[in-house]
């Protein structure tokens, strides 16, 4: 008797007579067990809604790259469920490319990568996110970053990351063109967003590197001297 005795057009009473859990190496069953939301004895419907919880239970823990159950035996008012899952696989080492080593030590600190970490779609694109942010803030508006995953041989459903870096180069400011301001003078303009090059005293003509989180700090400045005059 098994899964094929389930007539999903009419959904049945069961109480649940046994929970097998598969396919698991790092997570404790018995974690996962917890997890379902489900216990022995328990009377669920099948087809239904306690065995669709259990599964999404499992899937928001994004512990899992694949979930499934099957009734293994049914005798009579009694269900034997399995759940068959797949590890998502976890992080040994990575390294990065095309950046310093001051630089590569300040993106460790940003990401939160680490041995052992699961590694989900999510986590990859945060990481992206938080390095390209780092190069933005430090000029670098146009870098490209790629991250390329590896099985590990020498462990087990493990993965190495190499996160390549092209920064390409940094954005400058040439020149602060301002259009449109008829309320405020220009040169009062001007020194609001003064910041937002870095002036080099050595080299007064120097073209100026452009920083983006003093822009934006420039912007509030900007928007503050319309504001003391009164404009909204």
């Amino acid at each position: 008797m098994g899964q094929s005795e389930i007539d999903y057009s009419n959904p049945k009473e069961y109480l649940i007579g046994g929970i097998t859990i598969t396919g698991t190496s790092k997570v404790d069953k018995n974690a996962v067990l917890l997890l379902t939301g489900l216990s022995i004895g328990q009377q669920i419907t099948v087809p239904g809604e306690d065995i669709a919880d259990a599964i999404k239970n499992l899937w928001d823990q994004n512990l899992f790259s694949d979930i499934s159950v099957s009734y293994d035996q049914i005798d009579g008012k009694k269900i034997h469920l399995t759940f068959y899952l797949v590890e998502q696989p976890r992080l040994s080492r990575y390294k990065l490319e095309g950046v310093s080593k001051s630089e590569a030590d300040d993106i460790r600190e940003k990401i939160n990568l680490h041995k052992e970490k699961v590694i989900t779609k999510n986590a990859l694109v945060s990481s992206k996110h938080r390095i390209k942010k780092y190069l933005i803030n430090k000029g670098y508006l146009n870098a490209d970053v790629q991250i390329i995953q590896k099985e590990d041989e020498d462990f087990d459903n493990h993965i190495m990351l190499t996160i390549q870096v092209d920064k390409k180069e940094k954005v400058k400011v040439n020149d602060v063109i301002i259009h449109g301001n008829e309320k405020i003078k220009d040169n009062v303009l001007e020194r609001a967003m003064k910041k937002t090059n870095a002036k080099e005293l050595k080299n007064f003509f120097r073209t100026k590197k452009f920083l983006q989180e003093e822009y934006e700090n420039d912007k509030v400045n900007l928007i503050d001297k319309y504001n003391e005059k009164g404009y909204r």
